[in-house]
C-alpha cells in the first residue's frame, strides 16, 4: 500500500480516497436536496401567482403551456411564440455552419435575455412592482415567485387570457 507524505504526517492513500468519496457523495446529496427545495419553492410560488391572476394553480406546473398562459396574460400570446422559437433557434445555432456563428449566437442570446427580462418586468408591473423587483425575478426566480405568490401583491392588469 502506498504511503503519502503530507505536512510531515503519513497518510494512507486508499483511506484518503475513501474519505474524499464519502464527502463527495454527501456534497452531491446536499446539492440535490437544495435543488429540489428550490424547485418546490419555485412551483409553489408560481401556483400562488397563477391563483392571484384568477387562473387555476395546476396550470402553472405544465411546462410549456404555463409559459404560454403567463405571457398571454401579462403581454401577448405572440410574445410566447417569439420566445419559444427564439429559444429553439438558440439550441440549434451552435451546430449550424453559419459564418461567424459565435457572434450570431451571442447576439441571439442577448436578444433572448432581453426579451426574458422584459417578460419579468411585465410580470412585476402586473403586480404593482418596479424594475428592481423585475431584476430580482430575472436572477432569482424561486425567491421572487414566492414573494409575488405569498406576499400582499395584488394582480392589477388583465390582458388577453380568458378562463
Amino acid at each position: 500500500m502506498e504511503q503519502m507524505e503530507q505536512l510531515g504526517q503519513t497518510i494512507d492513500a486508499e483511506a484518503l480516497l475513501n474519505l474524499a468519496a464519502t464527502y463527495y457523495d454527501q456534497i452531491g446529496l446536499g446539492i440535490f436536496i437544495a435543488a429540489l427545495i428550490l424547485q418546490v419553492c419555485y412551483y409553489w410560488g408560481r401556483w400562488k401567482v397563477f391563483q392571484k391572476m384568477y387562473i387555476p394553480g395546476w396550470k402553472s406546473i405544465i411546462p410549456i403551456w404555463s409559459d404560454y398562459i403567463l405571457l398571454k396574460t401579462i403581454w401577448t400570446g405572440g410574445m410566447f411564440w417569439l420566445l419559444f422559437t427564439w429559444g429553439i433557434m438558440l439550441g440549434y445555432l451552435p451546430e449550424s455552419d453559419l459564418p461567424h456563428k459565435f457572434i450570431v449566437f451571442i447576439a441571439a442570446a442577448a436578444i433572448y435575455l432581453i426579451l426574458q427580462f422584459k417578460a419579468c418586468h411585465k410580470l412585476a408591473k402586473a403586480f404593482g412592482r418596479g424594475v428592481l423587483f423585475a431584476i430580482g425575478l430575472f436572477f432569482c426566480k424561486p425567491l421572487f415567485w414566492m414573494i409575488l405568490g405569498l406576499g400582499k401583491s395584488e394582480f392589477q392588469e388583465f390582458r388577453g387570457y380568458q378562463l
